[in-house]
């Protein structure tokens, strides 16, 4: 969940990265449009983008088909941003900004939003020593 305070505008563009100490988590750009989604009172269209030899980095214009001039990101206005990732052990920050393409971003939180830290997986094997047909095993797992 994030906010801006300044408003942005169809067409600009947000800037979501990972930042970790064993590297940040890969962001994973799907063709999907589920694979990046952003609320605030209603859904946000957006085009997705991911640039060579920056895993950790999405880009998305904001509203690509609307005018320039409608606002799209009100100010004070809680956002939610739901995006696939591949995580890895450790710390991580995020860096969430807004830009209309001129040299200084138009909002930022420099790298401040803190992450989460993810559950490393485990491999896991069940092996049932009866198995009859249509029976229901009763597994615990302690």
């Amino acid at each position: 969940e994030f906010s801006v305070s300044m408003a942005v505008f169809a067409r600009q563009k947000l800037i979501i990265e990972c930042l970790g100490d064993q590297g940040g988590y890969r962001l994973i750009h799907g063709t999907s449009g589920e694979t990046f989604i952003l609320v605030g009172t209603d859904r946000v269209g957006t085009q997705v983008a991911q640039l060579d030899g920056r895993p950790n980095e999405l880009i998305a214009t904001l509203a690509p088909t609307r005018p320039e001039t409608e606002r799209v990101l009100a100010p004070d206005t809680f956002y939610q941003l739901e995006v696939l990732v591949r995580p890895v052990s450790g710390l991580t920050t995020w860096k969430i900004s807004t830009t209309d393409e001129r040299s200084l971003p138009t909002n930022t939180n420099d790298g401040q939003q803190p992450g989460f830290n993810p559950v490393a997986a485990m491999a896991l094997d069940i092996v049932a020593q009866r198995t009859p047909p249509r029976a229901l095993v009763e597994i615990t797992l302690t």
